[in-house]
């Protein structure tokens, strides 16, 4: 038996192998099935870019592409103020933070500005109304 063959942790090499010695001992022909295994893709080295060298435009457009959306330029989106209802109240974040304690969320009745869409879509779920 070849003890290459038990090392390299392969099924069917080990019943191949084990196969082979009962057919010396016996004189018999030994009957093994050919098992290949399916051939691994090859990876393909990306091509390397130095994103240093790129220029904030085009930093914006890959970015931009990663996340799926389109670049919007500053400014054209349009804000509206919205008031929050009793659903909407502790649930919509202020964007702050507080170490330690979490993080600050709005109250029933405060009024804040925000983006149309954002405004919208929290007017939808019934957590606030635009004004």
């Amino acid at each position: 038996m070849d003890p290459n063959l038990l090392t390299s942790g392969s099924a069917a090499a080990a019943a191949a192998a084990s196969g082979e010695a009962t057919a010396q001992t016996t004189g018999q022909a030994a009957a093994t099935t050919d098992v290949t295994e399916p051939a691994k893709p090859v990876k393909k080295k990306a091509a390397t870019t130095d994103v240093t060298a790129l220029d904030r435009d085009e930093l914006v457009a890959r970015a931009a592409k990663q996340a799926d959306k389109s670049v919007v330029a500053q400014g054209s989106i349009k804000q509206v103020v919205v008031r929050v209802l009793k659903k909407g109240a502790g649930k919509i974040s202020t964007g702050q933070h507080v170490p330690g304690v979490g993080e600050v969320h709005y109250e029933f009745g405060e009024t804040f500005s925000v983006g149309e869409d954002t405004a919208l879509d929290l007017e939808e779920r019934g957590f606030a109304e635009i004004q």
